[in-house]
């Protein structure tokens, strides 16, 4: 691959982080009714989780930019 195609990667990884971290902070803010906080809790878990990956492939992308 290119260096571009890396870097296309990498942006979209820190898009979807951005994305992903953002719906955490809608729903840890308090936005949503007490009655709405267990399914809320179940989207934190799953979106920490993506974010954990996107961080994941930003960093390999990254990485590759720099070798080529």
């Amino acid at each position: 691959m290119n260096r571009r195609k890396h870097a296309e990667d990498a942006a979209k990884a820190r898009c979807d982080l951005n994305i992903f971290y953002g719906v955490m902070a809608i729903l840890e803010g308090g936005t949503i009714s007490s009655a709405a906080n267990a399914d809320a809790a179940k989207i934190i878990r799953i979106c920490r989780d993506a974010g954990q990956k996107a961080v994941r492939r930003y960093d390999a992308a990254l990485s590759k930019v720099d070798e080529v």
